[in-house]
């Protein structure tokens, strides 16, 4: 899964209420929104006139084992004390391939924090090396001690591995959203199990704080 704002601007100064109503189908489908609805309540922004307001969502990365699935959703919102629905939209989601080229070989694991559109709602990915097959953990966060316990890997095992296999490491994984929108990330570099615990560090690599940013196509 990962997490989407939808937003929304009143159109009139009356609006009480905002929720967005979504689902997902795999493409060409239509929407049975008996069978599988969600909803999110849009939170207002503060000092907004006309007012805006906002939520995240949450959606899967792939539906049916497909990355490119459609997303339908909807508001209903409350004005002048009665309750209205918007027009059904639909949008594609798809993915993207982010990669990591480590010339030096220095870094045990490489992941991305990132953002469709502003810097709001952010997820995380770990990306997966080039070449090495272990089944590496899926959490927000490597570095933490209690994280990398409950995982059952031994670090200094794969710092191993990962030195083993021949440079440029390249590090792939992907990130995912509507088509044609933008998305913003950063690189987060480890270093976890070297031969001495104070080798062991992270590092960002915002492109001097100006993140890095692709187009879902």
């Amino acid at each position: 899964m990962f997490v989407l704002k939808k937003d929304w601007q009143d159109f009139a100064p009356d609006i009480d209420m905002v929720e967005v109503h979504f689902t997902w189908t795999p493409r060409g489908e239509k929407p049975n929104w008996d069978r599988l609805e969600e909803t999110q309540t849009l939170r207002v922004a503060p000092a907004t006139s006309p007012t805006y307001r906002f939520c995240n969502i949450e959606i899967p990365r792939e539906v049916e084992g497909s990355e490119r699935y459609h997303l339908h959703y909807f508001f209903v919102y409350v004005q002048g004390g009665r309750e209205q629905v918007s027009p059904t939209y639909t949008e594609e989601i798809a993915s993207q391939e982010i990669t990591y080229e480590d010339w030096q070989g220095e870094h045990t694991l490489v992941g991305i924090r990132w953002a469709v559109g502003d810097w709001l709602f952010t997820n995380y990915t770990l990306l997966e090396l080039d070449g090495l097959d272990l089944e590496l953990p899926k959490y927000q966060n490597p570095y933490t001690q209690e994280k990398m316990e409950s995982t059952g890997l031994e670090f200094p095992r794969i710092y191993e591995f990962v030195k083993s296999r021949p440079l440029p490491h390249v590090f792939r994984g992907k990130v995912h959203g509507p088509r044609g929108s933008l998305v913003q990330y950063h690189f987060h570099l480890l270093i976890l199990g070297g031969p001495t615990a104070d080798q062991d560090r992270e590092m960002w690599d915002t492109n001097n704080n100006r993140n890095w940013l692709v187009t879902i196509v």
